[in-house]
């Protein structure tokens, strides 16, 4: 089975930085919420519920199984396709997501509701899908769970609802959440009366029964048509995108910025590889980075890419510990380095690939790396060059690596 995609976020590609309007952030309509529930924000997809204190929450397919009955216990698998590694010390489902449990006095409200636990504690439940937190996140804001997309693994973050005029919707490019129509291609506004007259784009139309809501607006054109604005912004599509580049290069034109991208640390690059993978994450002498992803083949697919976890999960993709440790090297950061959105400094162990004392990071000697999105991120021996990815798709039992690519593109290069 297949369980590594390439790995897609947000970045400005080559340094290459568009013109774009200032952020304008989108409202979302109000619901009742219990007191115990905050509203986040992914760059991934936009507002999303989170605890009171600002953990993320999130959502499995493992509890859709069957009508009723909850997914993600307690229950220890020792088995699955094959007996899994040092099963005497793996984890349950409910060790790597805590249940979102809720108070003796918490009351049902709108499409909030409590779920009666195994253990007989209330957790919360939004529109029916029971809610739990990631081991991964360690502070508020973190949205680890997902590794940067919008569902990973049978997992999703819980999204807060928005309205939105039909045939629009967030699209995710590199400087952030834009607003874009169902095809993924972006939508713009002028910056004059003159630029407005461009017949390189055409007017988003909204029918005659359509109503204003929120921050939308509908007015009418001289010429007759109903379009639709944004914030007072009036929304146009383009006709032909051999003409955006050159239009937006201009500052005539600006796509419209929901959510701005956090970006990247001054030490990460970024280079062209393959037409397969794009644009990929490299360090600063354009070796490609990768990040490991481990699910194990068990009933309740757990990570087994965390601290505490198999070393031979890691091995089985390289050999002995040895070997792993010169095909795949950490990308080091200096201690004054800063967090920037999902990258991170942390303590990571090297070599993650020897039992020490019989699992992943247990006495294992660390340094000082960066991560992305809670995980490690290296480099491969082999890559020699500037944009290669040799280690691209390289997998053990369970186990893949697989290079950082960007997703989403600058306008100047794809629209």
């Amino acid at each position: 089975m297949r369980i590594m995609r390439i790995f897609a976020v947000m970045a400005l590609v080559g340094g290459v930085s568009t013109p774009v309007a200032a952020e304008v952030p989108l409202k979302s309509p109000t619901e009742p919420v219990p007191s115990a529930v905050g509203v986040g924000m992914s760059e991934v997809s936009g507002p999303i519920y989170t605890t009171s204190s600002g953990m993320t929450l999130y959502s499995t397919d493992l509890d859709e199984r069957k009508e009723g009955v909850l997914g993600c216990t307690d229950k220890k698998f020792e088995k699955g396709q094959f007996p899994l590694p040092r099963a005497e010390f793996r984890k349950t489902c409910v060790d790597r997501w805590p249940p979102f449990y809720a108070d003796a006095a918490a009351q049902p409200v709108g499409r909030w509701n409590l779920v009666a636990r195994p253990d007989g504690r209330k957790q919360w439940s939004y529109d029916k899908r029971p809610l739990y937190l990631s081991t991964r996140d360690k502070v508020a804001g973190e949205v680890n769970g997902t590794m940067g997309f919008e569902r990973h693994e049978g997992w999703r973050t819980v999204a807060v609802p928005r309205r939105m005029p039909p045939g629009l919707k967030l699209v995710r490019k590199l400087d952030g959440l834009m607003l874009g129509d169902i095809t993924d291609r972006l939508v713009f506004t002028p910056t004059s009366k003159s630029a407005a007259n461009n017949a390189d784009f055409v007017p988003v139309e909204a029918s005659e029964l359509d109503l204003p809501f929120d921050e939308w607006t509908v007015t009418t054109r001289p010429d007759g048509i109903q379009q639709w604005a944004y914030n007072k912004k009036p929304l146009y599509r383009p006709k032909d995108i051999a003409h955006i580049s050159q239009n937006v290069a201009s500052g005539k034109w600006q796509p419209i910025v929901i959510y701005k991208s956090s970006g990247k640390p001054k030490a990460i690059t970024l280079h062209m590889t393959v037409p397969e993978i794009g644009w990929v994450y490299a360090d600063p002498n354009g070796k490609t980075l990768y990040m490991m992803t481990c699910n194990e083949q068990a009933l309740d697919r757990l990570p087994c890419d965390e601290v505490g976890d198999p070393a031979s999960y890691w091995s089985a993709m390289c050999g002995t510990a040895e070997q792993c440790a010169q095909e795949w090297r950490p990308l080091l950061a200096a201690a004054s380095e800063k967090p920037v959105g999902p990258w991170k400094v942390a303590q990571v162990p090297s070599p993650p690939f020897k039992e020490v004392t019989g699992a992943y990071g247990v006495d294992v000697p660390t340094v000082s790396a960066w991560t992305f999105y809670g995980r490690p991120v290296y480099t491969f021996r082999s890559d020699k060059a500037p944009g290669e990815a040799l280690g691209h798709s390289i997998r053990g039992v369970g186990s893949e690596m697989g290079a950082i690519a960007v997703l989403g593109d600058s306008f100047p290069i794809v629209p």
